[in-house]
C-alpha cells in the first residue's frame, strides 16, 4: 500500500492523509524488513515537496470544503448518491429512508446555481 501511495503521488494525485500513518504490514512474511520499508516510505511523505494534506480531524476539515450542494443540518434519515456527468454537470439523488413525511433544506453554492 505504501508503494501505491507514492505511485499515486508520482502521477500528481493529490493525497489527503488522515490519522496515524501506517507502520505495520498486514502479514508475517519478512515483516521486520517490510515494516522498516513502510516506515521509511511514510516518513518520506512528511518531508516530500509534493502536496499532501495531513488532517487530524477529518469531520472538521470536511466541513470547510466548499460543496456545490450541502445540507443545512444533519439528516440521519436521508440517503444520497451523486453522479458526475460527462459534461461536468452533477445529478444528486436523495431519498427518505423512513415511512414518515420529512422536510429538508439544501443550500446551493454559486457554482451550482450557474449550472
Amino acid at each position: 500500500m505504501a508503494k501505491k501511495i507514492i505511485d499515486l503521488a508520482d502521477h500528481n494525485v493529490k493525497l489527503l492523509l488522515h490519522g496515524e500513518l501506517p507502520d505495520k504490514q498486514p502479514g508475517y512474511l519478512n515483516y521486520e524488513q517490510n515494516e522498516k520499508k513502510i516506515k521509511r516510505i511514510f516518513d518520506s511523505l512528511k518531508h516530500d515537496e509534493r502536496e499532501y494534506l495531513f488532517v487530524d480531524n477529518f469531520d472538521e476539515w470536511f466541513e470547510k470544503v466548499e460543496k456545490p450542494i450541502s445540507f443545512q443540518e444533519k439528516y440521519d434519515f436521508i440517503k444520497h448518491q451523486v453522479r458526475i456527468m460527462a459534461d461536468g454537470s452533477m445529478l444528486k439523488f436523495l431519498w427518505n429512508q423512513t415511512d414518515e413525511k420529512k422536510t429538508i433544506t439544501l443550500e446551493l453554492n454559486k457554482h451550482a446555481l450557474n449550472h
